[in-house]
């Protein structure tokens, strides 16, 4: 793991603890403060989430084509393949 993977994984743990603490708190206080707040978390960490995917799969195809080159790329596209 490298130092910019390391930090994006430990910055997560960190907010993610302080969210955890901050719904924590507002249940504490009554439900519908506790709804609330869990509420805008959810809509603070959608596009959170979005963009740290967004990081981890343009270092994963990065990390691919190094290895496999650019015409091996489709070895890291199959396991994304829906089987039906």
């Amino acid at each position: 793991m490298n130092s910019i993977s390391m930090m994006i994984f430990l910055g997560d743990i960190l907010h993610n603890l302080g969210d955890g603490l901050a719904i924590g708190a507002a249940f504490s206080s009554t439900w519908v403060i506790g709804v609330g707040t869990s509420l805008a978390v959810f809509c603070h960490e959608l596009p959170h989430e979005f963009g740290k995917c967004g990081l981890e799969l343009s270092v994963c195809f990065k990390m691919c084509v190094k290895i496999f080159g650019r015409s091996g790329m489709i070895h890291c596209l199959q396991p994304m393949r829906m089987n039906r």
